[in-house]
C-alpha cells in the first residue's frame, strides 16, 4: 500500500495545551510485506519533507524551517539482554548511593505508546534541517540551529553536521550518540556520546548570564507560549523580561551516571570575565560520574593557560576535584582574577610586579555550593618570575632604607624560581635564592590560609661584613619585619625541586589513568609524595618553623648606622 498526503496548513493541539502546527507538508508513504528468516514481515517506509514545523507548550517555542525526513521501521526481533559484567568477569556494582544524585541523571519519558514502538519496532531513517530556532526563558538568548543533517536509529543518532547559536556564540558538532533504545522505552539504560565541537566565539559572560536567568525563572500559570504574538515580538519579550540570579551559578554541578561522553573541543574567541582567547581546545572523557579533562590549553591576552584534571561527583560526600594548571607570561594580578582562590593560596603573588610562570597541581574536595574545601587542598606550587619588581609599601621602603638598597623607589629581580607545597591549611614556601639590589638572599616560609604568614630572609651577600636575616609576618595588608641571625650562610640551601616534580608527575598521571586506577589511587600517589617530601626534610634537618635568634644589640646597631651613612652619602651624590 502507498500513499501520499499533502498538507497546506494544519494545527494540532493536546490535552495539555502543547500546540503543533506543519506548513507546506509533502509527504508519502510505503507499506509492504517481505520474507525474512523465512517469516514474512512487514516494513514501512515514510517520507516528509515541510516547510515549516512549530511547536508552543507552556512558556517555550520551537521552530524547524525546511525540515526533511526520511524513516523505515520493521519489527524487532527480541533478544535476551545480556548482564552487564566489569573487566574480571564479575556483574558489575552500582557505585552510586546517593538518590539525590541520581536524580540527576538523564532520563527521557516519552509516554507508554511510542515506548512500546520504541521497544517493538527497528527503525532507520535521516533529517536534514536547514534553519530551527528555540525561544525559552529558561535560556533568554536568540537560539537558532542551521545545517542539522544526520541519520538515526531507535538506538542511535549518527550527526553530520549542526550549527547552534545563542546570542553571539555558535558552537558546530558531529558525533554519535547511543544507547537510546532502553533510554526511550524505559526511562533508563545508558547512553555513550562521542562529540566534535568546534567555535568561532563563545562569549561564557553572556551564556552565564542566560543560564543564571533561565535558573531564576519561575513559570506563570498560563501558557504564555500560546499567545497570538509572533515570534520576534516573544522573543523580544523574553529577554526583556529575564532577570539573571547569579546565585544559582554557585549551584553544583552533578555529572550524570548514565552517561559515558567523550568530546573534543576546539575554539578561536573565548570571552570570560576580561579573559579572552584567540584559541583554545581541550579532550573531555566522562565515565562513572568522573569527568576527565586533558590537553586543554588557551592563548589569551592575559598570557597561556594549559590544564588537565578530573571532576567527580559520586555523592553528596564525595565530590573530589584534581587539576595540574598552569599559566605561562602572566601577571600576578590576572592570575588573581581569573582564579581568585588563588589569592588565598599564594597571597605573596601580589607582592611581585612582572610576568610570572605559575603551575599549580593539587587535589580537592567540593562541597555542594562548588567551593573548593580548603583543608583538604593537598599538592604543589612552582612559581618562575622574570624582570620582577616590589609592590610598594611603607614597610618595604622601610626596610629598603634599613637594608641599604641602592634604589629605594623599585627593587628589581632579575630572576625569581619559587617551590612550595600546599597540605593543611597553609603552604610551605622551601627554600630559594633571590637576588635583589645588592643582595643575594634565600628566603623560606609558611602562607598559611588564614592570610597570616611567616618567612625568613637570609642575607648569605650583601655590602654589610656580617651575615644577619629578616623575619617577615602577619598579613599582607599589615606585616612586620625584625633583624635576626641569618639561617642560611651560603647558596647551598635545602633545595626539593625533585620531590615537588615528582608529585606533580604522579597526579598528572593519576589524571590519565583515571578511568582505570579511580580516584582513590590519585588521592593516595598525592599521599605518598607528600609523605616523601616530609621524609627528605627530615633527612636533612629542615623545618620552616625553626626560630632564628636576633641580632645581637651590637650588630643591630651597627646596621643601623651603616644605614644611616649610606643614606646620607646617597643624598650627597
Amino acid at each position: 500500500m502507498t500513499g501520499r498526503l499533502i498538507i497546506g496548513s494544519i494545527g494540532m493541539m493536546d490535552q495539555d495545551s502543547s500546540f503543533v502546527g506543519l506548513r507546506d507538508s509533502r509527504n508519502t508513504y510505503k507499506l509492504y510485506q517481505a520474507p525474512k528468516d523465512g517469516a514474512t514481515t512487514p516494513y514501512l517506509n515514510v517520507s516528509s519533507q515541510n516547510k515549516r514545523i512549530f511547536v508552543r507548550e507552556s512558556v517555550n517555542r520551537y521552530s524547524l524551517e525546511d525540515a526533511a525526513v526520511t524513516l523505515s521501521a520493521s519489527p524487532a526481533v527480541r533478544r535476551a539482554r545480556p548482564q552487564l559484567r566489569d573487566s574480571i568477569g564479575r556483574r558489575r556494582p552500582n557505585i552510586f548511593i546517593d538518590k539525590d544524585f541520581e536524580k540527576k541523571d538523564i532520563k527521557i519519558s516519552l509516554g507508554e505508546s511510542f515506548s512500546k514502538y520504541i521497544r517493538e519496532w527497528n527503525v532507520s531513517g535521516s533529517l536534514k534541517v536547514k534553519d530551527g530556532k528555540v525561544i525559552t526563558p529558561y535560556f533568554p538568548l536568540d537560539n537558532s540551529l542551521s545545517d542539522l543533517e544526520g541519520k538515526f536509529t531507535n538506538n542511535q543518532i549518527d550527526l553530520s553536521s549542526l550549527t547552534v547559536r545563542s546570542g553571539v556564540s555558535d558552537i558546530s558538532a558531529r558525533g554519535t550518540l547511543s544507547g537510546l533504545r532502553r533510554a526511550l522505552s524505559s526511562g533508563r539504560g545508558h547512553l555513550d556520546l562521542d562529540l566534535n565541537l568546534s567555535s568561532e566565539v563563545i562569549d561564557m559572560n553572556e551564556l552565564l548570564l542566560a543560564v543564571a536567568a533561565g535558573q531564576g525563572f519561575t513559570p506563570p500559570d498560563k501558557n504564555a507560549a500560546l499567545s497570538g504574538v509572533d515570534d520576534n515580538s516573544y522573543l523580544e519579550t523574553v529577554k526583556e523580561e529575564a532577570v539573571a540570579d547569579t546565585a544559582a551559578l554557585s549551584s553544583l554541578i552533578v555529572l550524570p551516571g548514565n552517561l559515558t561522553a567523550k568530546v573534543g573541543i576546539q575554539a578561536g574567541t573565548i570571552k570570560y570575565s576580561d579573559l579572552e582567547t584567540s584559541f583554545a581546545s581541550a579532550d573531555l572523557q566522562m565515565r562513572q560520574r568522573c569527568l576527565q579533562m586533558s590537553n586543554t590549553m588557551a592563548m589569551t591576552n592575559m598570557g597561556e593557560v594549559f590544564m588537565e584534571g578530573f571532576y567527580a561527583t559520586r555523592d553528596k560526600n564525595d565530590i573530589t576535584a584534581g587539576f595540574d594548571m598552569m599559566f605561562s607570561n602572566i601577571t600576578a594580578g590576572k592570575v588573581i582574577e581569573l582564579f581568585p582562590a588563588v589569592d588565598s593560596i599564594i597571597p605573596m603573588l601580589k607582592a611581585f610586579n612582572g610576568l610570572l610562570d605559575c603551575q599549580m597541581a593539587a587535589t580537592a574536595s567540593i562541597d555542594t555550593a562548588m567551593n573548593v574545601i580548603l583543608p583538604s587542598l593537598s599538592g604543589m606550587i612552582k612559581v618562575d618570575g622574570r624582570d620582577l619588581t616590589l609592590s610598594e609599601s611603607e614597610d618595604l621602603d622601610k626596610l629598603r632604607k634599613t637594608l641599604m638598597f641602592k634604589d629605594k623607589d623599585s627593587s628589581y629581580i632579575d630572576r625569581m624560581s619559587v617551590r612550595g607545597i600546599v597540605k593543611e591549611n597553609q603552604l610551605e614556601v622551601f627554600p630559594f635564592i633571590l637576588k635583589v639590589d645588592r643582595y643575594t638572599l634565600a628566603l623560606n616560609g609558611l602562607q598559611g590560609f588564614d592570610q597570616k604568614f611567616k618567612y625568613h630572609v637570609a642575607a648569605i651577600k650583601s655590602p654589610l661584613p656580617f651575615k644577619f636575616g629578616v623575619n617577615l609576618g602577619g598579613t599582607f595588608a599589615d606585616w612586620k619585619w625584625k633583624l635576626v641571625k641569618a639561617k642560611y650562610k651560603s647558596v647551598k640551601i635545602p633545595l626539593f625541586d625533585e620531590e615537588v616534580d615528582g608529585l606533580r608527575l604522579n597526579l598528572v598521571n593519576s589524571i590519565h589513568t583515571i578511568f582505570d586506577r579511580g580516584i582513590e589511587q590519585a588521592i593516595k600517589r598525592n599521599e605518598e609524595s607528600q609523605k616523601a617530601i616530609e621524609e627528605k626534610k627530615t633527612a636533612v634537618s629542615y623545618s620552616a618553623e625553626e626560630e632564628t635568634e636576633e641580632l645581637s644589640e651590637g650588630m643591630r646597631k651597627e646596621l643601623e648606622a651603616l644605614a644611616r651613612e649610606e643614606d646620607s652619602s646617597l643624598r650627597t651624590e
